[in-house]
């Protein structure tokens, strides 16, 4: 997999299989993991549609489980409760999501989200379940820091694709992990929630009072 990651320093790119990183940062086991910054909102990288993984590949690419590794561990540091590839330059259909108690970075972000196993998809499809209805939620972005806008998506989807493994996956999801899996389905596509977000609802996390979601 030649897919190269965005590196924020003068905007150099390194291929994947390189593996030079902007920093490394320590697990809780020890390990050091090369850690790249986040693409940011204002970067073109992320408002193009991102290139479906070769699926043949998946069982023998020796460096697909690292990057899934470093982008698992960029979730949790950047205290995410979900992470699109391309928001650490690495421009695949890939993306990380769920959360549990002990992810304290982000639940600083989304103190009441409620825990859900953690996933990878790998060229996910998602067809939305308009029988049950939508929802609002004031949705947030790594890439989008400091800022919320009120969106609405459909409450139950359907999901299909492939996992870290290359077993083929499906899954029906509702309420918080179907928005999750959404917003980084948009990233795949080139979409961010400011561009699903109601006029004049983008708004910065100050402007929230104390007893709403940070």
């Amino acid at each position: 997999l030649m897919t190269p990651f965005l590196m924020r320093g003068g905007l150099s790119r390194h291929k994947s299989d390189d593996f030079t990183f902007h920093k490394m940062r320590t697990t809780h086991g020890g390990d050091s993991v090369p850690i790249p910054e986040l693409v940011l909102i204002g970067d073109s990288e992320l408002l193009t549609s991102c290139e479906p993984y070769n699926l043949p590949q998946l069982t023998t690419d020796e460096t697909l489980q690292e990057q899934i590794r470093v982008l698992k561990e960029c979730q949790k540091i950047y205290g995410g409760i979900g992470i699109a590839a391309c928001q650490v330059g690495w421009r695949t259909r890939i993306f990380c999501m769920g959360i549990d108690m002990e992810d304290e970075a982000a639940r600083s972000r989304y103190p009441d989200a409620p825990p859900f196993p953690y996933q990878i998809w790998v060229n996910p499809t998602i067809t939305p379940d308009l029988d049950q209805g939508t929802s609002w939620f004031w949705e947030g972005c790594l890439s989008v820091p400091g800022m919320r806008g009120w969106v609405e998506r459909p409450n139950v989807i359907h999901i299909q694709g492939w996992n870290e493994n290359g077993e083929a996956t499906e899954a029906d999801l509702d309420g918080l992990p179907a928005r999750v899996a959404q917003h980084e389905y948009d990233h795949l596509d080139g979409i961010l929630f400011p561009d699903r977000a109601v006029t004049g609802t983008l708004l910065p996390v100050k402007a929230f009072a104390d007893d709403r979601q940070k």
